[in-house]
């Protein structure tokens, strides 16, 4: 994984901040990731590090440059389960909501593959922690290793 995340266009923006990747779903071509705003849906990677979540859109032989959803800031920001399915029919239980005062409209990340609401309810899980544990940090204004 250190080697995938590394080669990827996420290393220069991840750098500055010294973020470690947790988590990346989405690296085989044949299983994206997928991202619906309004009524746009793009296959990708996302990644989790340990201040935001990165997607990068897929396109024909690499990744286009990531969009970046931060969880450390102060954004009012909500993450929870969400239904998604065909021509925005609510039939499939495989997707997280990602809502910030920042964006105009919720994003949404689906997980398409079969056991799609099992990888749903890891990363709904993992990226509240992250969110949590954020916002517990800037309650107490806890700073380095305290």
């Amino acid at each position: 994984m250190k080697a995938q995340s590394e080669s990827s266009v996420l290393s220069g923006l991840r750098s500055p901040k010294g973020e470690r990747v947790l988590e990346v779903d989405g690296t085989v071509t044949t299983q994206p990731v997928l991202q619906h705003v309004g009524i746009s849906t793009w296959p990708g990677r996302l990644t989790l590090t340990d201040h935001a979540l990165y997607f990068e859109p897929l396109r024909v032989v690499s990744y286009d440059k990531a969009k970046i959803y931060d969880l450390s800031d102060n954004l009012r920001q909500v993450v929870k389960p969400e239904l998604t399915g065909p021509w925005g029919t609510r039939l499939f239980d495989k997707a997280v909501m990602y809502e910030s005062i920042s964006l105009p409209e919720p994003v949404i990340m689906e997980f398409p593959e079969i056991p799609g609401h099992f990888c749903r309810d890891y990363w709904l899980a993992i990226v509240r922690e992250i969110l949590y544990a954020h916002k517990f940090i800037r309650k107490y204004q806890i700073k380095g290793v305290q």
